[in-house]
């Protein structure tokens, strides 16, 4: 278990709340460009979604960020995650880098992506879906049951078709953000354990961060 003891009051050019994926990827980057960063997480690294994911590295759009069915989707505006699609592949290169410089085996596997469809209907959907993306940069296409089962021989009977996206994979997530926390704090980055901050506020031309384990300075 993490120490909970009230530290003495911290100091550091750049405060980052929360040590997930995201917090550390920021605490990696700030780090590998030399700008002071200390991290402050509530309870451990990766603990929550971050380590309890599947890992995937998608590139495509989610069907229903096409179709605008997901709950709170309005038709008739400007697809916001269509305008995402780009960080899809600039992403997955950024865990390759990342891989690289870690020196660590993140189980990254770019081994493509399928989306299956069962009616007439859904092929259109995945027509006008594929050219979304590929109007993006994305790497897709349309195909049929011969060569959908060719490439995945377990897919049912009840795919007539399916959408190839052969830039997507996996990363193991129980490896990665932990590899990535090492090499922020090889880089200098500090990670402040079992923090739970309860207020932000400005002090002069900085802030005061307040913690369950003290005030932290920025």
């Amino acid at each position: 278990p993490h120490d909970t003891a009230p530290l003495p009051v911290a100091t550091g050019d750049t405060v980052v709340i929360g040590g997930g994926v995201a917090g550390s990827c920021v605490a990696y980057w700030l780090a590998r460009e030399g700008i002071d960063t200390l991290v402050v997480e509530r309870d451990e690294v990766n603990l929550q979604a971050s380590g309890a994911n599947a890992g995937s590295l998608h590139v495509q759009l989610l069907a229903f960020d096409f179709t605008g069915s997901a709950p709170g989707n309005t038709q008739g505006g400007p697809n916001r995650a269509a305008d995402t699609l780009p960080l899809g592949p600039a992403s997955i290169a950024l865990w390759q880098e990342i891989q690289r410089d870690t020196g660590q085996d993140l189980e990254i596997k770019i081994s493509g992506g399928l989306m299956l469809a069962e009616t007439e209907r859904a092929v259109e959907i995945l027509k006008g879906k594929i050219a979304l993306e590929k109007s993006r940069g994305v790497e897709a296409e349309l195909i049929g049951a011969n060569d959908l089962r060719r490439l995945e021989p377990s897919i049912g009977d009840v795919a007539i078709a399916a959408e190839w996206c052969p830039g997507e994979g996996k990363i193991n997530p129980l490896k990665a953000t932990y590899a990535v926390v090492a090499r922020a704090e090889a880089l200098g980055a500090r990670f402040r354990r079992g923090s739970n901050v309860f207020a932000i506020e400005r002090d002069g031309g900085g802030y005061r961060i307040k913690t369950s384990r003290g005030d932290i300075f920025c």
